[in-house]
């Protein structure tokens, strides 16, 4: 089982962080096989319009791994007596063309925003040890650190 980190910053609270799609992009493996990339802008307080303080790139499946070792520590959808409760993933939609149709893409990228938002506004996630090992440093102190310092060329690249 993953270590957990004590609670970084208590003044990073629920409904502080705000993700964004800021774009999408169409990849193939080398097998041939395309698939989806997408970048995602995060911001804290945005009423202070700071911008964003960190930017990450996921792949759905990539995303998925992580939410289900997050599941794993966390105690599952409904939490454990330590653990906190995680938010629905998107689904996969079956038979459905994810990659190539540009209203699905979109489609998806809204429910990983959606997803990614509420995930963000739980304090036991964003300080969470394993934020910070399977999406490049991306924890509250860091964002946090950056909001501080905030310019375009501290934006930690996804």
């Amino acid at each position: 089982m993953l270590a957990r980190q004590p609670s970084a910053s208590p003044s990073l609270s629920l409904g502080d962080v705000e993700v964004v799609v800021s774009k999408t992009t169409r990849q193939t493996r080398q097998d041939g096989r395309a698939y989806v990339e997408y970048t995602f802008d995060i911001s804290i307080d945005p009423e202070l319009a700071l911008g964003p303080v960190w930017r990450f790139t996921a792949r759905y499946s990539s995303a998925l791994e992580t939410h289900r070792k997050l599941e794993r520590v966390s105690g599952g959808r409904k939490g454990a007596d330590d653990g906190f409760v995680m938010p629905a993933f998107p689904p996969k939609y079956r038979g459905t063309d994810m990659v190539n149709k540009e209203e699905n893409v979109k489609k998806r990228g809204e429910e990983l925003r959606d997803y990614y938002t509420q995930l963000f506004n739980i304090p036991e996630v964003m300080n969470h040890a394993m934020l910070k090992t399977n999406m490049g440093g991306l924890c509250a102190t860091e964002l946090l650190g950056n909001a501080k310092k905030q310019t375009p060329e501290n934006i930690a690249p996804g």
